[in-house]
């Protein structure tokens, strides 16, 4: 095969023109993993990620150590998300070519995926370290350095970045973004700074929500919240269920015609789901032809708490897509906090019980606790929250350190932790802590038990998780324990009363004090 032909292909390329390559990759007849090689490479720089992926695997099954392919598909792979595919592939890529920049950058966010800070850390450092350094593989280390929360590190290499690459939009952007872990006011400067000249400016915009409503500024902070609907801002943002983007969407009440239902979709985490959902009463009373839906988990608790509308599956939404004349058509439920959550105030007003109990399933489990330990006040605890790793890190605390709570007379602690706690569950035991982990639940699934549960205790300890607005809507006591000063928009920056809901209150770690002696001021304040 001649070289000429790889050439003449590659310009073909490099110019759009992918049927010329495509027509010229057709002469090559062997070998035939480069045959399949180069028409996988037309493929990817044609945007037909799938069609490349298909390809790069027959090239590997022909030649498993074809350096183009692995380096490719790796490379494809990590761009799409899929670290845990792409890790072995950009490993070897990386070690057939450690000074191969993209491989580097390929591989360090494979590691940051699998919790491999360090690792990433050592694979990008010999770039960083150039004398020039590019701005990508400084953008990589700082990110690597804020997924390990060490955020004024992070913000020290970006502002060498900024020395280097002055007009680097994706320089500034970092750089907001790291201050909003550092210091909301110093992040809304260079958010507005960043906005000038950004380069997605809808992914800048909705990260600059987070900071306006940490701040309280919630007419921008709603305004700027919007932008997480956009395609651009991607599975990070405010996607919608599959089902019902075949309606139109609306996110303001001027468009809606008061004669035509409209479907109010939930979206986001079940947390921010029920904090959303504390205004729809308001809603409802401007707008009675509402339909609301949501997943499955959550519509026997929505059919309790809100009785006078239907509410239903997205499913049955899907169901409606040939009566689209009688809808409006579909309004995330984050859209009308703006009408209605726009000031502290009006926050305030609203705080209210809107997710009732189920009385039979909570006189169950009451009468179940209570007989383990009937003079004893009922705790419930969680100890961990979020759903991605890094958020989880923010917002947990580790379950031994709850038994510093667990030594006070007079409780009997529940959990309410989802997930697998086997582990926990069997340090309890060797400890003998007085906590009572309740088999044949699933919390994550049975929604309405879990629900149940938390409002059968007294009140709640916990960190910040959708337990604390599951049984806040419900009018419980709840102590939000915090590690960080910063954590969900909604608990604001100080310690006190919730804004949202009628008694929970948060108490966050101070940054000079361990966590055994946080729990410890805990253990006396609260019990």
């Amino acid at each position: 095969m001649s070289k000429n032909i790889l050439k003449q292909i590659e310009e073909f390329m490099a110019a759009g023109d992918f049927a010329r390559a495509e027509a010229l990759a057709n002469t090559i007849t062997s070998p035939a993993d480069t045959r399949l090689s180069v028409f996988a490479s037309i493929a990817m720089r044609a945007g037909d990620t799938q069609k490349a992926e298909v390809l790069f695997e027959k090239v590997l099954t022909v030649n498993p150590d074809h350096p183009i392919a692995i380096g490719n598909l790796g490379q494809m792979l990590a761009g799409q998300g899929k670290f845990k595919r792409a890790l072995d592939l950009c490993e070897r890529a990386h070690k057939a070519a450690p000074k191969h920049e993209v491989y580097a950058l390929n591989y360090a966010a494979c590691l940051v995926d699998a919790d491999r800070f360090g690792d990433a850390a050592n694979v990008l450092l010999p770039f960083t370290d150039a004398e020039k350094p590019s701005a990508r593989s400084l953008l990589a280390m700082s990110s690597v350095l804020r997924a390990n929360l060490r955020a004024d590190e992070a913000l020290a290499l970006l502002e060498r970045a900024r020395e280097i690459y002055p007009d680097d939009q994706d320089c500034q952007h970092a750089i907001a973004d790291a201050y909003a872990e550092i210091d909301p006011l110093l992040a809304r400067d260079a958010f507005k700074k960043a906005e000038r000249s950004a380069k997605n400016v809808i992914a800048l915009r909705w990260n600059w929500s987070f900071v306006e409503l940490r701040l309280q500024n919630y007419k921008k902070g709603w305004q700027l919240y919007e932008n997480g609907l956009s395609e651009k801002v991607g599975k990070v943002g405010r996607p919608l269920p599959g089902v019902v983007r075949m309606f139109k969407r609306i996110t303001d009440f001027d468009e809606l015609d008061a004669n035509k239902y409209t479907l109010f979709s939930c979206e986001q985490g079940i947390g921010d789901q029920v904090l959303f959902l504390g205004c729809f009463g308001e809603v409802v009373n401007r707008f009675p032809k509402s339909l609301l839906i949501a997943e499955d988990r959550m519509v026997p608790l929505l059919r309790r708490a809100f009785p006078d509308i239907q509410v239903d599956t997205y499913g049955f939404a899907y169901s409606l897509s040939g009566q689209q004349e009688r809808l409006n058509g579909i309004f995330p439920i984050g859209s009308f906090q703006k009408y209605f959550r726009n000031s502290v105030a009006a926050f305030s007003r609203g705080r209210s019980v809107y997710l009732p109990e189920n009385p039979d399933m909570v006189a169950k489990y009451r009468k179940m606790l209570g007989g383990i330990q009937p003079e004893a006040k009922l705790i419930g605890i969680a100890w961990t929250g979020g759903h991605w790793d890094r958020q989880k890190r923010t917002k947990s605390f580790e379950f031994e350190i709850f038994a510093e709570l667990m030594k006070r007379p007079g409780y009997r602690f529940v959990a309410l932790q989802y997930g697998d706690v086997s582990r926990e569950r069997a340090f309890a035991k060797a400890e003998g802590l007085p906590v009572t982990f309740v088999s044949g639940i699933d919390f994550k699934k049975d929604l309405e038990a879990w629900h149940a549960l938390a409002c059968a205790c007294d009140r709640i300890i916990s960190v910040s998780t959708a337990i604390v607005h599951f049984a806040g809507a419900a009018g419980k006591r709840v102590d939000v324990l915090m590690p960080e000063r910063q954590g969900p928009f909604i608990w604001g920056l100080e310690d006190g009363p919730s804004i949202a809901y009628p008694d929970v209150h948060t108490w966050r770690k101070s940054r000079d004090e361990s966590v055994e002696v946080f729990f410890r001021r805990m253990a006396e304040r609260l019990l």
